[in-house]
């Protein structure tokens, strides 16, 4: 498995070096291209209901819920 940041032609590379492999892009990079598109007033809010997604225990807890 491999975690990148996206960059431009890099899921061609892995899959042609490594067609078995799983490809995730970065939770830290998600957040933060999510953010740009969300209201500066609103970001603070926001990023905190984003960590009850991505925070594992977090997720699941909510999933039981």
């Amino acid at each position: 498995m491999l975690c990148t940041d996206e960059l431009s032609g890099i899921k061609e590379a892995i899959a042609t070096a490594y067609p078995l492999a799983e490809y995730q892009q970065c939770i830290m990079h998600v957040v933060h291209n999510t953010l740009k598109y969300v209201a500066d007033r609103d970001k603070k809010a926001f990023a905190n209901d984003l960590k009850t997604i991505y925070h594992e225990q977090t997720a699941l807890n909510h999933l039981d819920a």
